[in-house]
């Protein structure tokens, strides 16, 4: 099968895309403020030969133990931030990709433009040099959105 060109995306210590191999990646099945398992968890999927260890990030106490995390492991940490794209700037420096829906964004700030606010991950990506992943699917569109647009999910996300 020929593969689409693509070019290099850095994630801590792998390399995606412009013909780099799969990468492999799973999820912490763990509550992240349980530092002790999330670690082992990590450290497991790692020296399993996964690439990337996503965690889950909710609120400032997950952000404190993803902290603690990060310093005892090595595994490229991925963040999700599940609701709150202001806990940003705050996971970034203890992650090496941050992943958000922006469908998401309609909940916070309302009198802000989702572009705003996605700036606002990317700038925070770009100042510590960690990637960002901006995934958009229909079940997280804006209900006012998708109100305007009942029978065209691709308008309602757009």
């Amino acid at each position: 099968m020929k593969r689409n060109p693509t070019r290099e995306v850095r994630i801590g210590t792998v390399s995606l895309g412009a013909g780099h191999p799969v990468a492999v990646q799973s999820m912490c099945a763990t509550r992240t403020q349980d530092v002790d398992a999330t670690v082992e968890q990590a450290e497991a999927i790692r020296k399993a030969g996964g690439d990337l260890v996503r965690v889950a990030v909710d609120g400032a106490k997950d952000v404190e133990a993803l902290a603690e995390i990060r310093r005892q492991t090595t595994a490229n940490l991925v963040v999700d931030l599940q609701e709150s794209y202001r806990l940003a700037a705050k996971v970034a420096p203890h992650v090496d990709k941050v992943r958000y829906n922006p469908g998401h964004l309609h909940h916070h700030e309302k009198e802000k433009p989702v572009r705003e606010k996605v700036r606002c991950l990317a700038e925070v990506a770009r100042d510590h040099d960690c990637a960002l992943r901006v995934g958009v699917k229909c079940g997280s569109v804006d209900p006012d959105l998708k109100a305007r647009h009942p029978d065209d999910d691709v308008q309602a996300i757009r």
